[in-house]
């Protein structure tokens, strides 16, 4: 069994924001294990988790099976295969909650063989904080994000009152307390009697519906 030197782990990120995927190792006795998922995800919004052993000088990789307890029930198993472009896999967690997600590795698996690594990570995943703030009169729908980090937009869903759909193209993105203007030229929606947004799972996120007009009533100041 390998033991783990707890005072080796290194995180490496600029910042603690977004929810992009950003690399945590962990150096045990004989490799460094690495793994890419990110910080912070959004309910009914997939994310990618994939991890690898190496050896020291990150030269080679080792094959081998992982075993991920999500911590929603969930449990996914892969084994790295050195002929695939794509590595890892998606995940969606469907509800909001901080995570704890238990990982094993193992080189060669057999029952009863003690996994090389036997660790846990953690993963905040919050509702969506998106809001569908106007629709311009050329058709343009106008998104904020108002929460404090940055989210990717990737594969989530516009439909408007006919049933018509555009899916947000991937690697868009809103910034933390910033809005996006999505052109009517690329969506081809008619939002103007109103627009719905959908995480990439289907699920429901915010929707937008012109205001209807006070009626005003006139009384005459004519004497009859």
């Amino acid at each position: 069994e390998v033991e783990t030197d707890n005072d080796t782990e290194e995180e490496n990120s600029s910042n603690d924001s977004g929810d992009h995927s950003l690399p945590v190792r962990k150096v045990y006795d004989d490799m460094i294990f690495e793994l890419n998922f990110p910080k912070r995800a959004i309910a009914g919004s997939p994310v990618h988790f994939d991890a690898q052993a190496l050896d020291f000088d990150r030269t080679k990789m080792f094959k081998g099976t992982y075993i991920f307890n999500m911590g929603d029930g969930t449990i996914r198993t892969y084994t790295r295969d050195f002929n695939k472009k794509v590595q890892g896999f998606d995940h969606t967690y469907e509800h909001a909650g901080s995570y704890l997600i238990k990982i094993k590795y193992y080189r060669t698996y057999f029952e009863g063989v003690e996994p090389e690594v036997d660790d846990t990570f953690t993963i905040e995943v919050s509702e969506p904080t998106i809001s569908i703030t106007s629709v311009h009169s050329d058709g343009g729908i106008d998104m904020k994000n108002t929460s404090g980090y940055e989210i990717d937009l990737s594969s989530w869903k516009l439909r408007d009152q006919s049933g018509k759909t555009f899916v947000i193209p991937e690697d868009t993105v809103i910034l933390s307390n910033r809005n996006i203007v999505l052109s009517q030229k690329r969506t081809r929606l008619s939002p103007a009697n109103g627009v719905s947004l959908f995480t990439p799972t289907g699920v429901f996120a915010t929707s937008w519906s012109p205001v209807a007009p006070k009626a005003v009533r006139v009384v005459s100041s004519v004497k009859k």
